[in-house]
């Protein structure tokens, strides 16, 4: 796990032009925009890891509330800076804060610096305090392995933790395919409101 301090000082502030020229920054872009259509104007979105706020254009195009949520100040302070009215927590999702309720959570690169057991956690916590969510996870078909320095989760093990946290996959889009391990978007929708 990196910690907070990381994505500080310099690292921080060239964190978006540093990544989005990559195509992965793109196809993560353009899936949560397709996903985020379908949200009624006024809802609120839960954006956790929110980072220097890349989503909250889209947020505030469509007329939704945000709350973001980041365990790093600097990169915090980028997003606000923004001014698109979303509100922010300094807060990581590890130590289970509260968080009101949001419609929709999108969070796209938090899985992959999490470990299985902390993955499982967080899920729970955010099936409870939302209804559907967007998760950008890396998973490998046979085992745990390392990739860019982060550790990609088993795929049975995540389908598992899902399964705990009372969480259904509507879809599943690829976006890198390598032999060792798949990143995808993952749509996830809370059991008892697929049920109802």
């Amino acid at each position: 796990m990196i910690p907070a301090t990381h994505y500080s000082g310099r690292v921080a502030r060239e964190y978006e032009a540093q990544r989005s020229g990559q195509w992965e920054w793109t196809a993560e872009h353009d899936a949560v925009a397709r996903w985020l259509d379908g949200a009624p104007r006024g809802s609120t979105v839960l954006d956790a890891p929110v980072g220097t706020g890349r989503f909250l254009e889209l947020y505030a195009e469509r007329g939704l509330r945000c709350l973001g949520v980041d365990c790093s100040a600097d990169m915090l302070a980028i997003a606000a800076a923004k001014n698109t009215g979303a509100a922010f927590l300094r807060a990581d999702l590890r130590d289970s804060p509260f968080i009101p309720f949001s419609a929709r959570a999108v969070c796209v690169r938090l899985a992959n610096w999490l470990t299985p057991p902390e993955l499982s956690s967080v899920l729970r916590l955010l099936s409870s305090r939302t209804r559907e969510i967007v998760l950008g996870i890396a998973t490998s078909p046979v085992c745990s392995v390392e990739v860019g320095g982060a550790r990609t989760h088993v795929e049975r093990m995540v389908l598992e933790d899902l399964e705990t946290a009372q969480l259904s996959v509507e879809r599943r889009d690829p976006v890198t395919l390598a032999r060792e391990y798949t990143y995808a978007i993952w749509y996830l929708q809370r059991r008892d409101d697929v049920a109802g």
